[in-house]
Formats: C-alpha cells, structure tokens, sequence
C-alpha cells in the first residue's frame, strides 16, 4: 500500500523541563567545580617565590591573601609595590640586606604540598649566593585556597605574616636533614 507518514512523537513539557533542568544542574556543578579549582598550590606557591625572589610585588599581589587590615592598606598592586619597595630601598641596613640576599636566590623550586582543606603547605627549595658563599635553603609556603584560588597565606598578624616571608625561604640546608621553616622568635 501507500506509505503512510506516521506523526512524531510528542514530548511532553514535563520531560523537556526535566531535561533542561538536569542539563543546568550539570553544568552549573562543573563551573562551580571549576571556579573552586582553577588553580593549585604548588604552581601558584612557584610563582610567588620567583616574584618574591625577583621584588616583584606587582606580580605576587593578585597571589596574595591579606587580613582585612591588610586589604585596606594595599587596595591594588602599585600600593602593595610601591610600599615594599620603600621598605627595601630605605635606609636601614636589614633592608640592604634582605633586598641583596632575595635577589641572590637562585633554582627556585617546590616540591608537593600537604594540602589540609583551604590551606596548603608546600615545600620550597633555593640556593643563595652571598659574598662568595652559596648556601641551598628549604623552606615552606603557607598557601591558602579563596575562592577558588590558591594565594601566599598574608592572613594572620603582622608577626605571623613576618614569620611566613621567613618560613617562604627557611633556612640553610646543611646536609643534616635541616631546613624547614624558621624558628619562630618569642618577643
């Protein structure tokens, strides 16, 4: 016989809002599981350190994570550079030498971090060289996870964000399984 076109099946409303639904809920979590993990610790802690290394404030800045105090103080990059610039460049003689010894490092490096739900601690490694003498030190960056990226830890007291730039770099490696972070000083 005559071929008889059969009619298309209808959807009903119910299951192409279902449909749409699961669809938005899918995609929803994937760009919520991305906005959440857009970045790790170890690459951001490298980053950090090599700005750090090089005075560049300017780059470490959206890679750090103030307190609120903080925040006010250093509302962009150019504030938080032009005042660790001055720090460095004034005329106390620790500042000298920081800028001298921070400018000195060489073979940056992290290792894998101990990740303990928004805050990571990853191993670092440089060799500094001073005066003729070449020192290879091990250390720790303290990083913390907001919104969705990883950022040197600046949270706490201004003693703890102290201790933290030491912590970044540590202290010698003199063979003996030393280095990690810097004592902390009582005051």
């Amino acid at each position: 016989g005559i071929p008889v076109e059969e009619e298309p099946e209808k959807k009903s409303p119910a299951g192409v809002i279902f449909g749409t639904l699961l669809a938005m809920i899918v995609i929803g979590g994937a760009g919520y599981w991305f906005m959440n993990n857009r970045s790790n610790p170890k690459e951001n802690a490298l980053i950090v350190y090599k700005a750090f290394s090089k005075l560049d404030f300017k780059s470490m800045y959206p890679l750090v994570a103030f307190n609120d105090k903080d925040k006010a103080k250093y509302p962009d990059a150019d504030k938080f550079d032009a005042e660790n610039q001055a720090k460095l460049n004034g005329s106390d003689p620790m500042a000298a030498m920081a800028k001298q010894a921070l400018s000195s490092l060489s073979d940056i490096s992290v290792g894998e971090p101990v990740i303990n739900g928004d805050k990571a601690d990853v191993p670092s490694s440089s060799t500094m060289t001073m005066n003729g003498q070449t020192l290879k030190f091990k250390g720790t960056v303290h990083m913390i996870k907001q919104g969705g990226i990883w950022k040197l830890d600046a949270t706490g007291s201004e003693a703890q964000s102290e201790q933290m730039g030491r912590d970044l770099i540590g202290q010698p490696d003199l063979g003996g399984g030393g280095g990690g972070p810097a004592p902390t000083s009582s005051k």
